[in-house]
């Protein structure tokens, strides 16, 4: 008997790297969004997503030419604004949807194909120094591989070429520190190339800062994931919505325009410089930092790493800083400890007390400690109509200070430009009188040091008390009157509502009124350079009654405000005006008064006398009306 067996074989077909690419337009993650590929009805990615920030993540699968594949979508919250698209082991497009703003959807019966020669995937970067970097990557087959690099953007096919190399990582050299470069691979199936992947991005490291003074205002541009500025480090550790950015929300203008490191909503997050080489030098750090209300209070603490700008390596704690300032406030750290070092600083911040509320720091310098050093934390305190107290902070042995001030602008010191000056000795304090009130004044402070002499300090801007900050010391106005005011350097007046909220400082004007006129306007309309408001009482300053308020007036421009007032008819009454501004706004204006619509003079008001004149045979009656007041 003749048996005769048959075997079947089924050759397995070739498969290669597919992928998917998701992104959302908003950035902010796909908010519970998802996405589930299958290859021939079994899953091979399940549930992809993107946790936060908008792309693109990048996953691969495999497949082979002729299967199937199915993308299923499964929205969450803001579902139009997540897009995916699926790509063949060649790059090319098999499917996309969710592009343009629209709600994706399924993707089925897409086929899947592997080119002759697949490209390579899943491009990386290690061991990244200022001059060199390992290249690798995830080969669609081959063993050997084309690279081509160049500066960030360059125009493929005019960048350096390396051809042939079976080395992955592959070995780079010859670059420049700090700058970002752009590169591409392709496998070479021997007779047949793969078509390019990239390009991917990278930054060749920063050399350590060893000229001094170095400075960071946080002007630039800010690069890499999160953006940092150059040769910085930025480090979301809690992974949430809230870290380091480029921007001026609520703290504007910022200490040198136009932008400071925003740490609004941070409570996990380290803003980190390049490494600082101090070798031979006694070092200090000086910055700023300033929150949009005293009420929420950012807080950050000021660490040092002598290894690495790795989170843990961050041991030394020099201080925790509670921002509640409202003005840009500097500060300073001794640095000389670190002599003969490398080191790091970070800005750790952790905690925020509100995710819309502004808050930054600024122009981060790290400078040799002068001979003679400057002062600093100046302060103006105590301010009346005439006088004000200043102090500051000496950071050497200096025991006598130069001080200038001026009125009205902003000079330099030192030249004569000042309205005035004097030199104060021992204590770094001294109190300026006879000054004028409703004025901002400037001042600068410089330490003497017996011999030499510290760079001048300021300026520090402040203003005295409106001679009408209170209700008590009320302008007096007339019909007719148009005066000049300031709200700057104002005190609140916590009269609650009339007309509009009272929320920010304002001053005071009274008018008196004889009842003769129907009503009087009182206006700030086009005439100031800040959002007004106005409300008028009467009574007296002890028991103000609200007569009525206005914020934005009808066709006045820049939110200024107007209000006109009905008096009572021929009774003597006394108003009195408080100017003051939207939420916290403070600024200059002028205030008209127009009186119109006199009333008629009643009857009531006249009296009548009659005479009786007898001429010839004739009686004569004579009347003469009198205006009694």
């Amino acid at each position: 008997m003749l048996i005769i067996f048959v075997s079947i074989f089924t050759a397995k077909t070739q498969t290669c790297a597919h992928s998917v690419e998701l992104r959302d337009s908003y950035g902010d993650g796909w908010n519970g969004g998802t996405l589930t590929i299958t290859v021939n009805g079994s899953a091979v990615l399940t549930n992809i997503t993107i946790a936060d920030g908008a792309g693109p993540e990048v996953y691969y699968f495999d497949a082979a030419t002729g299967d199937d594949i199915d993308a299923d979508y499964t929205a969450g919250s803001w579902s139009s604004e997540n897009e995916y698209i699926v790509k063949d082991g060649g790059g090319s497009v098999l499917g996309q949807s969710g592009q343009g703003g629209i709600t994706p959807v399924d993707i089925l019966n897409m086929v899947g194909n592997c080119p002759a020669c697949p490209p390579p995937t899943g491009q990386t970067e290690t061991n990244i120094t200022t001059t060199t970097a390992d290249l690798g990557w995830t080969t669609g087959g081959a063993t050997t591989w084309d690279i081509e690099w160049g500066p960030e953007n360059f125009v493929q096919g005019t960048g350096t070429t390396i051809t042939g190399t079976n080395s992955n990582p592959y070995p780079l050299t010859g670059l420049t520190a700090a700058t970002p470069y752009d590169w591409y691979v392709r496998d070479d199936c021997g007779g047949d190339v793969s078509d390019w992947t990239g390009p991917h991005t990278f930054t060749s490291a920063c050399d350590a800062i060893t000229t001094f003074p170095y400075t960071e205002n946080f002007d630039g541009t800010w690069v890499g994931t999160p953006a940092a500025p150059q040769c910085w480090t930025v480090i979301n550790a809690n992974s949430d919505s809230y870290f380091w950015s480029r921007a001026n929300t609520y703290i504007t203008p910022t200490h040198s325009p136009l932008y400071a490191a925003h740490g609004m909503g941070n409570t996990n997050d380290y803003l980190i410089t390049p490494q600082l080489d101090l070798t031979g030098l006694n070092t200090r750090i000086l910055w700023w930092d300033k929150v949009e209300s005293a009420t929420r209070i950012n807080s950050y603490r000021v660490l040092v790493s002598t290894t690495t700008p790795e989170i843990a390596s961050f041991t030394d704690d020099l201080g925790i800083y509670n921002c509640a300032n409202t003005a840009w406030t500097e500060h300073l750290l001794d640095l000389s400890a670190y002599n003969g070092q490398t080191i790091y600083v970070a800005f750790y911040q952790f905690a925020s007390a509100a995710t819309n509320y502004g808050f930054g720091i600024d122009d981060v310098t790290f400078e040799e400690i002068p001979a003679c050093p400057a002062p600093t934390a100046l302060a103006t305190t105590n301010i009346t109509t005439t006088t004000a107290d200043l102090g500051w902070t000496e950071n050497g042995i200096s025991n006598t200070w130069n001080i200038e001030w001026k009125a009205g602008s902003d000079f330099t010191p030192g030249t004569g430009a000042s309205d005035g000056s004097t030199t104060v000795s021992p204590t770094p304090s001294h109190s300026l009188s006879s000054l004028t009130d409703g004025t901002t004044y400037y001042w600068y402070v410089q330490a003497d040091c017996g011999g030499d002499v510290s760079s001048w300090t300021g300026p520090v801007a402040f203003n005295t008390l409106p001679a009408n900050d209170l209700c008590a010391n009320a302008e007096v106005v007339t019909c007719g009157s148009s005066v000049d005011g300031t709200t700057l350097g104002a005190t609140f007046d916590n009269v609650g509502t009339c007309g509009t909220i009272n929320t920010a400082p304002g001053v005071w004007y009274k008018l008196e009124v004889d009842g003769s006129f129907k009503d009087f306007t009182v206006s700030t309309c086009d005439a100031a350079d800040f959002d007004t408001k106005i409300s008028v009482f009467s009574g007296d300053c002890d028991n103000l009654v609200c007569v009525g308020g206005n914020d934005d007036g009808l066709g006045c421009s820049g939110y200024t405000s107007e209000l006109t007032v009905t008096t009572d008819l021929f009774q003597p009454k006394t108003y009195y005006i408080l100017v003051h501004g939207f939420s916290t706004n403070q600024g200059n204006f002028n205030l008209s008064v127009t009186c119109t619509e006199p009333y008629p003079v009643p009857l009531s008001n006249w009296a009548i006398y009659l005479g009786i004149f007898l001429i010839g045979t004739f009686m004569v009656f004579h009347f003469v009306r009198r205006r009694l007041a």
